[in-house]
């Protein structure tokens, strides 16, 4: 059996269908693949501070004594951040938050990609003195990063989830070279 499928880099295995995990594949004899573009890594200039999970990153906040944040973590990941009660957010998300856990802030509804200019004019805009993301890789969200290293500014970075074992692919290119080969394999073994 074959199946595909895509999450996001930051998918949880316990949101992801229990009959896509390595266990439930290998039981199953199905063939998986895991897609996911590469991390962003820092680059000369960056000021990044990794973290391992959201809690980590409002701590980190906090420890930095930072006052005007643009979090760019998704409208469902708040509430870490309310414990922050010294600084303001600017919150970027594609739909509002259901609730805002956060007691100083403004959110900006905004789908990317997003250029290196207009996210420099939306952080001097606002007066960002932090920047915090999840490491989600790509060239999409990359212009946060670009214009956080022009202005000098820090950079919260949240790294992935442990990725699960098993073959991968950095682009929907490898991914149809890699099913094409399975292909071949089981039409070769069918004779």
């Amino acid at each position: 059996m074959r199946r595909a499928s895509a999450w996001s880099p930051r998918a949880q295995a316990s949101s992801i269908d229990a009959s896509w995990s390595p266990a439930a594949c290998a039981t199953t004899g199905t063939a998986r693949l895991r897609v996911c573009r590469p991390a962003w890594s820092p680059v000369e200039g960056d000021r990044w501070e990794p973290v391992t999970d959201l809690d980590a990153a409002a701590k980190a906040l906090v420890r930095m004594g930072s006052r005007r944040v643009f979090l760019t973590t998704g409208r469902q990941e708040l509430a870490p951040f309310a414990r922050v009660r010294d600084s303001w957010f600017l919150v970027r998300a594609i739909e509002p938050p259901a609730s805002m856990p956060l007691a100083r802030s403004h959110v900006v509804l905004a789908r990317g990609p997003f250029d290196e200019q207009d996210e420099e004019r939306l952080m001097r805009e606002h007066r960002i003195d932090t920047l915090v993301t999840k490491n989600s890789g790509g060239d999409a969200a990359a212009g946060k990063l670009a214009a956080a290293r022009t202005l000098g500014l820090p950079v919260v970075m949240v790294d992935r989830p442990a990725a699960p074992d098993g073959p991968r692919a950095d682009n929907v290119q490898d991914a149809l070279a890699w099913i094409a080969a399975r292909a071949d394999e089981v039409q070769s073994a069918a004779g």
